[in-house]
């Protein structure tokens, strides 16, 4: 340490970290020696870092009491608040001289669903929460996002959307568990590199200790849901050493999408839904959340061809008050002119199984279903159905919600589900579960392991969930057993009967001669279900109507049926 080469090179990395961080020179230096040393495999104690700057870069004679105070700080935040100062983790450090190469590994970059991107743009973020963000990335000041959940469970989806449309880069951060710190400092660094903010979703990062110091040192930008963070908001002055971190030197910023209105709603909505007069006055009377109504273009265009405006009002009051965690497009489906319950073919009779279900819940009991069978067949909509029945909404959880890369996240989310459901008194859908529920197995690997801890966690919380739930799943047979039985019912939803299928091209298509040969040909598949009816449907709506003749409606359901058949989903 004392090769003036050493001391050349220190003085140069650290020169380059003062201009990647709003740090000072001492504690840029105190970070070129830390690493330095754990490379060497030394021992680390504060009293030798600060020995080593004081004797070998010449500072002593200079040397003052915030200097020595800025090298304990820094100290103690590389340190990550770890009981042994010589067991360093500097993975994260040593990623600092990595950070011009990084890539788009460490974070996966969300792709926006059609109707998300389309719902982004009826919102829109006030201007000077934007140039105050510009202004904190250009100082590489640090700052905290307070974002509020706003639509379904896409609100940081949906601004980072906005906010690229501003020109600032947004990373979807990652909820982790064990070294907190060290992933979250790694993507908030891979956000710095591109001269952005990193959003976490549904995570805390400020659990963790380390995670603010270092995001007050390094002017690290993150957002996170305020659902998640009411109790860092509100965290007594008072607070022990083991409780959540204050974030008071952190400047903390609303940022909450609003729905635009006036000019810029009538716009848009004549953009994307139609021009017609009387629709842009009911949906601006009904003041309908437009966002949920991307999901119903087709439906609302068939209504408004037909002025049916009794039925678009209907149509907005819904949207008005939709659940933000429900699927509208499903919904929709199930509130549309078209949907039949009587084309679904369960094999235990809808009525029964609707009984039942009123009976529990007008005793407050819970109720447990599992609905099982080909893809298409009306499992979903039947959740949607029931709770239009009962008057309750809709929380609904897919794979992509609850399967997560990090040890423990995919448990935290499943007990999240259930706790949101029963806070709520909402129905709780998980959808294709056989994605994250599927037997147990063998552990012979880490991943073997995670697995079976998530179907153990699922079985825990629901045999304590006091509410109602639906899992469905195309393969039944590779549920968990010990799982199933935890279920009150299990109940197999198949194709429609010829009967059923008759209901659904009434429904569907009444304005549409078919061949009587060609229905027959459709019914004696098997294999065709009222979700593909609606498929179809809304591929018509995109068609001139000269062009929907009932050889193209036929055609489109085999094809369905065959594709079907060749992915092995049936």
């Amino acid at each position: 340490m004392s090769d003036p080469c050493f001391i050349t090179e220190a003085n140069a990395q650290a020169e380059s970290l003062i201009t990647l961080f709003p740090i000072s020179r001492i504690e840029a230096l105190t970070i070129v020696i830390i690493k330095s040393l754990c490379e060497h495999n030394s021992i680390i104690t504060k009293k030798k870092v600060r020995d080593i700057i004081t004797k070998y870069l010449n500072t002593n004679t200079n040397q003052s009491e915030a200097d020595l105070e800025s090298v304990s700080r820094m100290y103690d935040t590389l340190a990550e608040g770890k009981s042994r100062p010589d067991k360093f983790s500097i993975s994260w450090i040593d990623y600092l001289w990595k950070r011009t190469a990084l890539s788009n590994a460490l974070l996966e970059e969300t792709e926006l669903e059609e109707g998300y991107k389309d719902a982004a743009e009826f919102y829109e973020i006030d201007s000077r929460i934007v140039n105050l963000i510009r202004h904190a990335i250009a100082a590489k000041s640090p700052i905290y996002l307070r974002i509020k959940e706003f639509f379904q469970d896409m609100s940081l989806e949906i601004v980072k959307h906005l906010l690229e449309k501003e020109g600032i880069y947004c990373l979807i951060g990652s909820e982790v568990d064990g070294e907190e710190s060290l992933v979250y400092a790694m993507q908030a660094l891979q956000a710095i590199h591109l001269e952005g903010i990193v959003l976490f979703q549904e995570s805390n990062p400020l659990k963790i200790k380390a995670f603010t110091a270092i995001a007050q040192v390094f002017g690290f930008r993150f957002g996170i849901l305020d659902k998640a963070s009411n109790d860092i908001i509100e965290a007594d002055e008072e607070s022990s050493d083991d409780s959540v971190a204050h974030i008071e030197y952190i400047p903390a910023v609303n940022v909450t999408p609003q729905h635009i209105s006036g000019e810029k709603l009538r716009k848009r909505a004549s953009e994307y839904f139609s021009d017609d007069p009387e629709f842009i006055r009911l949906l601006i009377g009904s003041k309908a959340n437009a966002a949920a109504l991307c999901y119903s273009k087709a439906l609302i265009k068939e209504i408004i061809s037909k002025k049916d405006w009794s039925s678009l009002s209907k149509l907005f009051g819904d949207a008005q008050k939709a659940d933000i965690s429900e699927d509208p497009k499903k919904r929709q489906q199930v509130n549309s002119t078209h949907y039949d319950i009587r084309a679904v073919n369960p094999d235990i009779p809808i009525d029964i199984l609707d009984r039942m279900a009123e009976k529990a819940f007008g005793q407050h009991s819970p109720w447990k279903l599992m609905l099982y069978g080909g893809s298409g067949t009306g499992k979903s909509a039947y959740a949607y159905h029931l709770a239009e029945k009962l008057g309750i909404e809709v929380i609904v959880k897919r794979p992509q919600d609850l399967i997560h890369r990090y040890f423990g996240e995919s448990e935290t989310a499943i007990a999240t589900a259930f706790r949101e459901a029963e806070a709520k008194n909402a129905l709780l859908l998980f959808d294709e579960a056989d994605s994250y529920l599927s037997r147990k197995t063998e552990v012979y690997s880490g991943s073997d392991k995670a697995h079976n801890d998530i179907t153990t966690s699922f079985m825990v919380n629901l045999e304590e969930y006091n509410g109602f739930v639906i899992a469905t799943t195309n393969h039944v047979e590779l549920i968990e057993p010990a799982l199933i039985r935890r279920f009150h019912k299990i109940a197999e939803f198949r194709y429609p009967t010829r009967d059923g299928m008759k209901h659904l091209f009434r429904r569907y298509f009444p304005d549409v001669i078919f061949d009587r040969g060609n229905i027959e040909k459709v019914c004696s598949l098997g294999t065709i279900g009222a979700g593909d009816f609606a498929v179809v449907k809304e591929l018509a709506e995109y068609m001139e109507p000269e062009d929907v003749t009932g050889d193209f409606i036929i055609d489109s359901l085999i094809s369905n049926s065959e594709a079907r058949k060749k992915s092995s989903c049936w």
